[in-house]
């Protein structure tokens, strides 16, 4: 049985620069949880997913025509790849992976905000305002 409605990893862990590397899982019971990972430390946080979660999702991932390769093939010199995974109605995994892509702005874009959300400042370096609110009660776990 599966466990989660979308899970998205970024990023390296071990790069000597940039944010390192952060994973995000919508679970099914509408918990959220970021695990952050830079320069051997790891950080968590859980949350609970607002309505919009749901509703965002959906359409990103139709305008990404998921699970569609990323339209860009290569990255740029020091670009961080991505992997996006979402159950199918039958348990079977689909993956999306590759460099940041036009058809997967809206994704990327959401999972970024749901990282500020639930973590300020500390996993991009910086607070993205809120437009939608896509989780609540956000604590970072010791």
């Amino acid at each position: 049985m599966v466990s989660f409605r979308a899970r998205l990893s970024y990023g390296n862990p071990h790069a000597p620069f940039g944010i390192g590397a952060y994973t995000v899982t919508v679970g099914v019971d509408d918990n959220v949880e970021l695990v952050h990972e830079r320069g051997g430390k790891r950080r968590r946080w859980i949350a609970h997913a607002e309505p919009a979660l749901a509703a965002t999702l959906a359409a990103g991932l139709k305008s990404a025509n998921f699970p569609a390769p990323p339209s860009e093939k290569v990255g740029r010199p020091g670009a961080s790849s991505f992997a996006l995974e979402v159950p199918r109605l039958d348990g079977a995994i689909e993956r999306a992976s590759g460099f940041l892509s036009p058809n997967y702005l809206d994704v990327s874009f959401m999972f970024s905000h749901i990282v500020s959300q639930m973590s300020g400042d500390a996993v991009l370096g910086f607070s993205l305002p809120v437009e939608t609110r896509y989780v609540s009660d956000a604590k970072e776990m010791q």
